[in-house]
């Protein structure tokens, strides 16, 4: 009886063991997973509807900045109502589309700021109804 009980209490721990190593794979394995994802992988940010007008100078303009790490100078695209006016700051880490149509008037001002220690990102929409 006492042989049988010392075989039992062993497949248990030797289970447990197992069972514990499996977790500590899986564990490791989503730690470095969320690890090796970049921040320009993940699109958190939903189209804006006010934005419609203006968002394909927006994502030209973001990818620009994700490729040259500034944001462009001057940005040459048609768009279909209105007229748009594209203005970049000094040392090109902001920007800012006005868009003026018959009805109303949207500003738009986003800057990107990347420091050795830190990033920071801020937009701003206002909309002006004529």
């Amino acid at each position: 009886m006492k042989e049988r009980f010392l075989n039992v209490l062993k497949w248990f721990f030797i289970t447990l063991g197992i069972l514990f190593l499996i977790q500590l794979l899986l564990l490791s394995g989503i730690f470095i997973g969320f690890h090796s994802i970049k921040d320009s992988d993940i699109n958190i940010k939903p189209v804006n509807a006010n934005l419609k007008e203006i968002q394909p100078i927006v994502d030209y303009a973001e990818k620009y900045r994700l490729e040259n790490n500034k944001y462009p100078d001057k940005v040459d695209i048609k768009i279909k109502k209105g007229e748009y006016k594209y203005e970049a700051s000094n040392n090109f880490d902001c920007y800012k589309i006005t868009y003026t149509n018959k009805k109303t008037q949207k500003t738009y001002n986003c800057c990107t700021i990347n420091n050795e220690n830190s990033n920071s990102k801020t937009e701003s929409f206002s909309e002006i109804t004529k």
